[in-house]
């Protein structure tokens, strides 16, 4: 049996029955265990996640009733049947019998089946087609139209470019553009205060800290205390020392700092339906019934982060989702609530293309 097949199998089953994240699953396995080829698991893992709403779809026309381990098996076998040219279709089938315990004739049906069929994957919609769970695309349909639905949907099929960041002192950080463009956006000066309201692991106060050119200070901020010590361990490795990572829930104000930020960063949490092509077991649990509460908690937020500012400060609130109600509608409620104290400089939705993920930039400048 393949190391790397049975490794693959392991890792998809703990996201399966224990609802882990693909890439701390993928990341803890891989840092524990010897194996071949860790871009083969991780395509295979990954491919699988990705396609897994169609395949699914496509298992079920041979049989009915599969117990979890059967299924993850005939998913990893169909995945390589199709997708994966470097496999034979012999070891892609071999491979899978291994891997069941006592059910390989049965695997070993389903598959010569879809073979002899000429294992064409059939759909009946964009969700299936695509294996994103109907309430995103419903959401997503209804935002953008069927057409950019489509092109969204496309994107989270590919498997994402590594973005690099390269500071002044030519040290590597890992940064997707779209959140460098949201630094951009803000432009922080040397000399300026920063607070970052919501900053772990901490990719944009530290690319704030390089554009400031490691002068003033940055007040980052997180809810837990090992998200905070990664900020500080990765201030430590950059050399930067204008970072203050502390522990705070951003939903209270601290006196202290009130009107005293010439920038703040609101990078604020959200369902991450931009980033459904890193992270593909967001499209197959579709939309959290907690949407609403979340929907509060961004308010809240950007409620409190705005009152860091001073006259004249800047606000950029951003987060990596495509969905309008966490995005143009939040920035919308706020600029009705301080239409006679803050100015929207700029607004901003990017959708996921290349190396970008879908983003939300909005830029909000303290007039009063």
């Amino acid at each position: 049996m393949s190391k790397d097949r049975k490794a693959a199998y392991q890792i998809l089953k703990e996201i399966e029955q224990e609802g882990a994240y693909s890439n701390l699953a993928v990341s803890a396995f891989l840092s524990k265990n010897e194996v071949d080829s860790p871009a083969f698991i991780r395509e295979l893992v990954y491919g699988v996640l990705r396609q897994q709403i169609l395949i699914d779809y496509n298992i079920d026309l041979y049989a009915k009733k599969i117990k979890t381990s059967d299924r993850i098996i005939l998913r990893m076998g169909i995945y390589q049947l199709c997708f994966m040219n470097s496999v034979s279709d012999y070891a892609a089938v071999n491979e899978s019998v291994e891997l069941s315990k006592g059910n390989g004739k049965f695997i070993n049906a389903v598959l010569r089946n879809f073979i002899r069929d000429g294992k064409e994957l059939r759909s009946d919609s964009l969700s299936v087609k695509y294996s994103c769970h109907e309430s995103i695309v419903g959401l997503l349909n209804k935002a953008y139209g069927e057409q950019q639905t489509e092109e969204i949907l496309k994107h989270s099929l590919v498997t994402p470019k590594l973005s690099e960041r390269v500071n002044k002192s030519g040290l590597i950080s890992i940064q997707g553009k779209s959140s460098q463009l949201a630094v951009e956006t803000l432009a922080p000066k040397p000399g300026e205060t920063v607070i970052d309201v919501c900053a772990a692991p901490g990719g944009k106060s530290l690319y704030a800290a390089d554009l400031m050119n490691n002068e003033g200070e940055i007040y980052a901020f997180d809810l837990y205390e090992h998200r905070v010590a990664l900020i500080k361990k990765e201030a430590d490795r950059l050399g930067v020392s204008i970072i203050k990572a502390e522990v705070h829930d951003s939903t209270a104000l601290i006196e202290r700092l009130k009107g005293k930020a010439d920038a703040v960063i609101c990078d604020a949490p959200c369902s991450g339906l931009g980033t459904i092509a890193k992270k593909p077991e967001i499209k197959l649990k579709g939309l959290s019934p907690d949407l609403p509460e979340l929907y509060k908690t961004q308010a809240k937020i950007l409620e409190v982060a705005s009152g860091y500012l001073k006259e004249n400060g800047r606000l950029l609130y951003s987060t990596c989702t495509i969905n309008p109600r966490e995005n143009e509608k939040q920035i919308d409620a706020f600029m009705e609530r301080h239409k006679d104290d803050f100015e929207l400089v700029s607004s901003k939705q990017i959708f996921p293309h290349d190396e970008y993920d879908g983003f939300y930039i909005a830029l909000i400048k303290r007039t009063h």
